[in-house]
C-alpha cells in the first residue's frame, strides 16, 4: 500500500471518529433522557367522573364458587356500578347501571383495579369505557377507606388507564386515543379525572 493510500485511510478514520465524537458530545440535548422537546407528552382534560358503587350482591352458592375474598394474588373485592355522571369540556353524560369494579389488593398494599362502565352522553350516544388501574395505600389508610372514613387523596395512589369503544361518529375520536385518569375514593363511589395524551 502506498504512502498516499495510508494517509488517505488515516484521514478517513480521523474524520469518522471526529463525527462520532461531535454527535455524542456537541448535541447532548438531543440525546439526554427527559429533555424538553416537541415530542414531550401533553395532557388535556376530557371529563370528570363520579361513579356510584355498591357491594356486589351474589347468591351464596355463586359467592362460594367464585371464592370471593382471598385469591392467589391477594384479597378480591367486587362492586356493581349503580350509576354516576360524567362532566367535562369533551364529554357529558350519565354512567348507566350494568357496569362493575373489581379490585385485587396485594399483601403489600398495592392493588389492581378494573372498572367497566356503560355511558350514555347527553346527546344520546353510547360509549363503553374500561379502565385498568393501580392503587396503593398503607394498611391504616386502607382500613379507613373500608370503613368509609374521610381520607385525603394525597394519602394514597390511584391512577387508571381508560380505553373507550363507541360506534358514534361524533365520539369516534375516543376509539383512537390513549388516556390516563387520576382518582380518589368517596363514600360509596369513586371520582377521577380523565386526560387525553397528545
Amino acid at each position: 500500500m502506498s504512502q498516499n493510500q495510508n494517509a488517505s485511510r488515516r484521514d478517513f478514520f480521523w474524520k469518522l471518529g471526529a463525527a462520532a465524537f461531535a454527535a455524542t458530545t456537541l448535541a447532548p440535548s438531543a440525546l439526554a433522557f427527559g429533555s424538553k422537546r416537541k415530542e414531550d407528552l401533553k395532557f388535556k382534560l376530557l371529563f370528570n367522573v363520579h361513579a356510584d358503587l355498591e357491594d356486589l350482591k351474589l347468591p351464596a352458592e355463586i359467592t362460594t364458587l367464585q371464592k370471593l375474598g382471598g385469591v392467589y394474588q391477594g384479597t378480591q373485592k367486587n362492586y356493581s356500578v349503580t350509576g354516576g355522571r360524567i362532566k367535562g369540556p369533551k364529554l357529558n353524560g350519565k354512567i348507566l347501571e350494568g357496569g362493575g369494579e373489581w379490585t385485587i389488593l396485594h399483601p403489600d398494599g398495592a392493588g389492581k383495579l378494573y372498572l367497566r362502565t356503560p355511558i350514555r352522553t347527553n346527546d344520546g350516544s353510547r360509549i363503553y369505557a374500561h379502565h385498568h388501574g393501580v392503587v396503593y395505600a398503607k394498611s391504616a389508610v386502607i382500613q379507613r377507606l373500608r370503613e368509609n372514613k374521610p381520607v385525603d387523596p394525597s394519602e394514597y395512589y390511584f391512577r387508571t388507564t381508560p380505553y373507550f369503544e363507541t360506534t358514534s361518529k361524533k365520539y369516534a375520536w375516543l376509539n383512537r386515543i390513549a388516556a390516563v385518569g387520576k382518582g380518589h375514593f368517596v363514600p360509596n363511589g369513586i371520582k377521577f379525572s380523565v386526560y387525553s395524551i397528545d
